[in-house]
């Protein structure tokens, strides 16, 4: 079936523990998929799955602060990156892996779904994209939880990027 694992965890560099869960074949195409903020790794169950079904291997993070990830004093943007950096680099990855989601400093393909009526303006979310040296920014008509609330519609713009992105590699 296609779940996803436990929890397990790693140690940022801070110290904070950092929880994640993977899943699909060790030997499949490696994406990460990253939520945003105010979010758990947990809405992205039902893309998770879709792309295990796909033969891809999915780790899904709870980012520092989020879900089953240890909470800290601040939130500098640049940790959210350094942390997944480390846990592309502790699974071995980093060279490999596909981004779903944005976090600044990685220098991966990233896909970076925007909504029109998010309580981010679409003007942030083109900035975000900008300082993502790989990134493609792709705006949709939705609110800002488009993976939970709009499914299909947001799994339409992720499997492409998928798709273009093994191919081009």
């Amino acid at each position: 079936p296609a779940t996803l694992s436990r929890y397990q965890y790693f140690t940022a560099r801070d110290g904070l523990r950092i929880a994640y869960r993977s899943g699909g074949p060790d030997d499949g195409e490696p994406v990460l998929l990253v939520h945003g903020m105010a979010s758990r790794g947990s809405t992205w169950q039902h893309v998770a799955s879709v792309l295990m079904k796909r033969g891809r291997r999915v780790i899904v993070p709870d980012m520092r602060g989020h879900g089953r990830s240890d909470r800290a004093a601040r939130y500098p943007l640049e940790t959210f990156g350094a942390d997944t950096i480390d846990l592309l680099d502790r699974l071995n990855l980093r060279a490999d892996a596909r981004v779903v989601g944005g976090i600044e400093r990685i220098d991966r393909p990233v896909l970076l779904l925007g909504a029109k009526r998010s309580h981010v303006p679409v003007s942030r979310q083109a900035m975000l994209a900008e300082r993502l040296p790989r990134a493609e920014l792709h705006v949709i008509d939705g609110g800002h939880r488009l993976h939970t609330e709009q499914r299909e519609a947001s799994l339409h713009q992720r499997c492409p990027f998928l798709v273009r992105r093994a191919q081009a590699e």
